[in-house]
């Protein structure tokens, strides 16, 4: 347990986090999600069925969070300003998709 928590604290604490639209988008899928639950579970009208229907939010922000031209190319390009392709962005250099 203390293993995989000091590597995960390690992985946040070195992660760059960019405040944009996605992220943004995400946290407020999860806030309605989280407020949806919380209602159900207060009026006892939980269900498997609305309990499910909750992946709603989550879908709604995956469709949102993607713009058009990300959909035909069928992957995302990288966060990086400047960069037309993945060969542009000089990426971090230890991980597999940043290996040339």
């Amino acid at each position: 347990m203390v293993q995989a928590t000091v590597q995960s604290g390690l992985g946040l604490l070195f992660t760059p986090w960019r405040f944009d639209t996605p992220l943004v988008l995400a946290g407020a899928a999860t806030m309605a999600a989280i407020a949806y639950l919380l209602w159900l579970l207060r009026t006892n009208r939980l269900t498997a069925g609305r309990l499910a229907a909750t992946t709603g939010f989550y879908l709604t922000f995956a469709v949102a969070s993607s713009s058009p031209r990300e959909r035909r190319a069928g992957a995302a390009l990288p966060a990086y300003p400047g960069a037309r392709s993945r060969r542009d962005w000089p990426g971090c250099g230890s991980c597999l998709c940043c290996r040339r």
